[in-house]
């Protein structure tokens, strides 16, 4: 005795295509970034930490003095931010402004 059997298969190409072009994204994004890994830094040979290679530090240079005002601009902003948001700033603000008011009121009794 012979059965008919039928069945479909869906083969959604949209999201094999999608699956197949993040994997090769990804695939070619760390291989790139290995090479350039590779290329700034390397790896000291007795203590196994990486250091900048001779291109990582001509690059760190490069960028230094090409966006060095930026840089200080930034780090200046950065500390006096910190020293804003400090509670020894706040208290010496706030002993400044009292003496302030007391040396107003001193010179308002005479």
């Amino acid at each position: 005795m012979e059965h008919i059997v039928q069945f479909a298969i869906g083969i959604d190409d949209e999201a094999i295509k999608k699956r197949i072009e993040e994997s090769a994204t990804k695939q070619v994004t760390e291989k790139l970034k290995e090479q350039v890994t590779g290329a700034i830094l390397k790896k000291d040979s007795w203590s196994g930490y990486m250091s900048l290679s001779t291109t990582g530090q001509d690059i760190v240079k490069e960028v230094m003095e090409q966006y060095k005002d930026e840089i200080i601009a930034g780090a200046i902003k950065s500390v006096a931010d910190s020293i804003k948001n400090s509670k020894k700033y706040r208290a010496v603000l706030a002993q400044i402004a009292d003496d302030m008011l007391t040396a107003k009121d001193g010179d308002s009794d005479e």
